[in-house]
């Protein structure tokens, strides 16, 4: 891997970690290069331009995204509820959440593109429509919990899941 390929690996998930922090408003070139202890130049001279860099941490997130649900669909995992293994696997990205939760429409797309192949195996089909209600319910409900419970655990979301979809049915 050349010197600057590097670079771009090392950038990229630093700025993945400030994504999952603050969603697309922490990604600021300025922010990831106070984080990496670098100037401005080599992320500009890497991605070319904000922009640039903010679309490839989505790309990086909703690949990450898609990689965990395609481990659920070879290990047959789709929970007691099918929705409950979604929701961890969506847990793990929470700046895609942020993004969901303020509205961003572009980003709730990619989700439901990337999450429709696992909404097929889990439930045999899908209307696009559910998938998003779904999503947003979902993103909604973790957001909430990670907001009241600084605390909130894995063990304490597989129980707030399990609870919230007995209580739900979307099929």
């Amino acid at each position: 891997m050349t010197e600057k390929g590097f670079t771009k690996v090392l950038l990229l998930h630093s700025s993945l970690k400030l994504f999952n922090k603050g969603g697309l408003e922490k990604l600021k070139v300025r922010n990831i290069a106070n984080a990496c202890h670098i100037s401005i130049q080599p992320i500009y001279y890497i991605f070319g331009s904000q922009q640039d860099l903010q679309e490839a941490v989505l790309e990086l997130a909703l690949k990450q995204l898609a990689n965990t649900l395609d481990d659920l669909i070879k290990a047959g995992k789709f929970g007691v509820n099918k929705n409950i293994e979604f929701g961890k696997a969506l847990a793990e990205s929470p700046g895609l959440i942020i993004e969901i939760n303020k509205g961003n429409q572009d980003i709730l797309n990619r989700v439901v593109k990337v999450s429709e192949k696992y909404f097929v195996a889990a439930h045999g089909t899908t209307h696009p429509k559910k998938l998003k209600v779904n999503i947003l319910l979902v993103s909604s409900f973790i957001n909430n919990k990670r907001v009241s419970d600084l605390n909130f655990s894995n063990e304490a979301l597989n129980k707030s899941l399990n609870n919230f979809f007995q209580h739900l049915d979307l099929e």
